[in-house]
């Protein structure tokens, strides 16, 4: 062996250790609260969740932002709970609870103000409203919602996507499994087809033109613990970005308050509750990398720090409720 290589040989050794190194940091530092060291990914290497893919929205939170709207004291009078969980309370919108899977396409930005536009619509309908929203639709035909419009799987703007829903509107979606939504999100392993459709799928009983609903007002939230708590407990849940770092793709349970690793890009996540674990509150989240990962695709984020820049750029809305929003 020549003493080029070595060098070669030695330079990867050390490249793997400092790898391996780093592997084992944040399996140690990102685990659960018990000790339990869960953190170790659940769902195969963390290149199954785009780590040099584009998986992650290496977006600004930017778009322009959408005005401030200071929570509301509560109208039933109740003092918030120390812990909530929007799935148990509105028991009736099994929506809240679903996690979607964005797969190689980075779409948190369109999946995740669809999904609370659906949970919305459900909660102040009294469960009688169960569209489900398409984040396709602003993924593939919104040009501001994108980052590059060439390639839209680069991530985009929520902020964009909860503008679109009030001034054009958005069609029937949800999953793919969804055969009654108009354009469903179709998760595949490989990149989804980047053209925007004229009309619903094939099968669909509905038009485009006659299936859409706007929302009639989106909002910033203060980044305040209080209120958005209490936009949750009034309204339901919200949708807000945050930055990811290589130890949450390992995440597995408990609650995450590191930031491990290096930065990956960014990433939407809905909120639909809180909680208390060991003297440590956190928020209660829908991710959408599929429920192989955490905690069967949720997250519970350290709360009250602005850890990840969470409680910074949380947004929602309110639907409009009419007739034809039928049930979907």
């Amino acid at each position: 062996m020549n003493r080029l290589s070595v060098i070669v040989v030695f330079a990867l050794l050390a490249i793997s250790a400092v790898s391996a190194g780093l592997t084992n940091t944040l399996r140690q530092r990102c685990r659960d609260d018990s000790g339990s060291g869960s953190f170790e990914n659940s769902g195969g290497s963390y290149d199954a969740f785009g780590y040099g893919s584009p998986q992650f929205n290496q977006s600004a939170f930017g778009y322009g932002q959408l005005p401030f709207k200071r929570a509301m004291p509560s109208r039933s009078g109740k003092v918030l709970p120390a812990m909530f969980d929007a799935r148990r309370h509105w028991s009736q919108c099994k929506s809240i609870g679903m996690v979607m899977d964005q797969g190689c396409c980075s779409a948190s930005h369109a999946l995740v103000p669809t999904a609370v536009m659906s949970d919305r619509m459900c909660i102040h309908s009294n469960g009688t409203m169960m569209k489900m929203f398409s984040a396709l639709e602003p993924l593939l035909c919104c040009k501001e919602c994108a980052m590059n419009p060439m390639d839209k799987c680069t991530g985009g703007s929520p902020t964009a996507v909860w503008k679109y829903w009030k001034e054009v509107g958005i069609v029937s979606g949800g999953p793919s499994a969804n055969s009654k939504g108009c354009l469903p999100y179709p998760y595949q392993s490989n990149c989804l087809k980047q053209t925007c459709p004229n009309q619903c799928v094939p099968g669909s009983r509905m038009t485009m033109k006659t299936d859409r609903t706007k929302g009639v007002e989106v909002y910033r939230l203060n980044p305040s613990v209080q209120d958005i708590k209490m936009e949750i407990f009034e309204r339901g849940p919200v949708e807000t970005t945050i930055r990811v770092h290589l130890g949450l793709t390992m995440y597995k349970g408990g609650i995450c308050r590191e930031q491990m690793g290096p930065y990956l890009g960014n990433q939407s996540i809905k909120l639909i509750g809180w909680g208390m674990q060991e003297g440590v509150e956190y928020w209660l989240a829908v991710n959408s990398w599929g429920e192989m990962w955490g905690e069967r695709g949720l997250l519970k984020l350290l709360a009250g720090q602005d850890h990840l820049g969470v409680e910074s750029n949380v947004h929602a809305g309110m639907p409009m409720i009419s007739r034809k929003s039928m049930d979907y």
